[in-house]
């Protein structure tokens, strides 16, 4: 249930920071709040956070895009 709560905050995150500070903003903050979220709930070290994380923001861009080609929304990130 914590990867669920992890990836609400942080994908909340973005979508309230993208609309306000711009999408490259937010991209950074949900980058940081998933390295921060991952160390703690998951008890890992800095380094395997840092892969999670990346991982995590690498793969919502690729869903991003892939709802922008099937025409699901307009807004990428």
């Amino acid at each position: 249930m914590d990867a669920v709560w992890i990836t609400a905050l942080a994908t909340t995150a973005n979508i309230v920071l993208g609309s306000f500070v711009g999408s490259e903003v937010g991209g950074l903050v949900q980058l940081l709040i998933y390295l921060f979220l991952v160390s703690k709930y998951y008890e890992t070290g800095w380094i395997k956070a840092a892969m999670v994380a990346v991982l995590n923001v690498v793969i919502s861009a690729i869903i991003m895009w892939a709802l922008l080609f099937l025409g699901v929304t307009s807004v990428l990130f």
